[in-house]
């Protein structure tokens, strides 16, 4: 079994060089506390390890080794809406594809226990069989996924047990996790008030072993000049803050896990390779900031040293000493080093954001950053 107590974030990270490289970069006691949700590319999609596109198979088969590589002997997730939804169940060995990428997880994992997202509105063939392999893999962790659109319609709680039932556990030993990624947050303000009115009416409320929030406040749209910094609300963060007053006021009766997408929108971009534009994406307590360059076929990779150092001369950079990633733009800025690649600037953008959010959450729960993990569980840390 497994302690779900101990997270206070769950960022859903596509799984992809950058982002993965990013969480492994982290200490070893945020590591502890950070439950990663590892969101796999569409079938089809460009491998930058492979510099090519590979076939479902091969991105299945890779999953394992690269998970024992960069977070061994840990907790996570996996979400693969686009492999259950391509129909191709024979992927490999006949087998359904979810299962396949978790059982090289568990074969070749070193120790991490890996499970899956299913969406409770999936088709039943796949609860079924996703289902069984939970109800046998009561090591693994395993969630089910709501919209936040779906709280308080009549049917949910039926749904939800139907769902619990298939995966022959108890909800203290599943997540539930509430995907508000389409939620327009641009008035979090009053959003937050119907959203803490929609909490209170989750089924088994305080059964589940976690309850994730995720939501996305990185702008999915800019049109930023090249050579420009600019700063956008961090809406995700904020409303999870005026979901923390609301449970210390009591008008909340729990406090969800925060998860966010990172620093990028959380939809996936085309499969096919393209030319990046040099950009550096950095978050701020209260702001997604983005400093930005040309794109690359425009005078190459170096472009991203004046994005860097433009960065690191603003009001915004918190120091190469604040995290890996942090230390990667300095060097940037300084021409220490080689230019890079779009996957080692989005590593760098990733170590920054996992880092800032962990050290935001701990302050906000009276968590001692240096702990590896927290004193109570998450819902009841700073209302005890």
């Amino acid at each position: 079994m497994f302690n779900l107590n101990k997270f206070i974030y769950a960022p859903s990270l596509k799984w992809k060089r950058g982002e993965y490289l990013a969480a492994s970069s982290l200490p070893s006691v945020v590591k502890g506390r950070t439950l990663p949700i590892w969101r796999m590319p569409p079938p089809g999609s460009f491998d930058p390890e492979e510099r090519r596109i590979l076939k479902p198979a091969e991105m299945i088969n890779a999953f394992g080794s690269r998970m024992a590589d960069h977070w061994p002997s840990r907790l996570s997730l996996v979400e693969a809406d686009g492999f259950i939804n391509s129909g191709d169940v024979s992927i490999i060995g006949g087998d359904h594809p979810m299962i396949e990428l978790l059982e090289r997880v568990r074969v070749f994992g070193r120790g991490t226990r890996c499970g899956p997202v299913m969406a409770a509105s999936a088709e039943q063939k796949d609860i079924n069989r996703i289902g069984s392999w939970v109800a046998n893999n009561t090591a693994a962790p395993a969630a089910l996924r709501i919209r936040a659109f779906d709280l308080g319609e009549p049917g949910l709680k039926d749904r939800l047990s139907e769902a619990v039932a298939k995966f022959g556990r108890e909800r203290k030993a599943l997540s539930l996790l509430i995907d508000g990624g389409d939620l327009e947050l641009s008035d979090f303000e009053g959003l937050s008030a119907l959203l803490i009115d929609r909490l209170n009416e989750v089924p088994g409320l305080f059964e589940w072993g976690m309850i994730i929030l995720r939501l996305s406040g990185f702008p999915s749209k800019t049109k930023i000049a090249p050579g420009q910094i600019e700063a956008f609300p961090r809406a995700d963060y904020l409303l999870f803050e005026k979901l923390v007053v609301a449970r210390e006021n009591r008008e909340l009766a729990r406090l969800p896990v925060f998860g966010d997408y990172g620093a990028e929108p959380a939809t996936f971009l085309p499969k096919v390779p393209v030319r990046p534009t040099a950009r550096i994406r950095y978050t701020t307590p209260k702001n997604f900031v983005i400093s930005q360059g040309e794109n690359t076929k425009n005078g190459g990779y170096e472009n991203i040293r004046s994005v860097a150092k433009r960065l690191v001369g603003s009001e915004h950079f918190v120091g190469r000493e604040y995290s890996a990633g942090d230390a990667r733009i300095a060097e940037l800025a300084n021409r220490e080093g080689g230019p890079g690649t779009a996957a080692t600037w989005k590593e760098a953008s990733f170590s920054h954001h996992l880092r800032l959010t962990d050290r935001q959450l701990c302050t906000l729960f009276g968590v001692p950053p240096a702990s590896s993990e927290p004193i109570a569980p998450v819902e009841q840390l700073a209302f005890i």
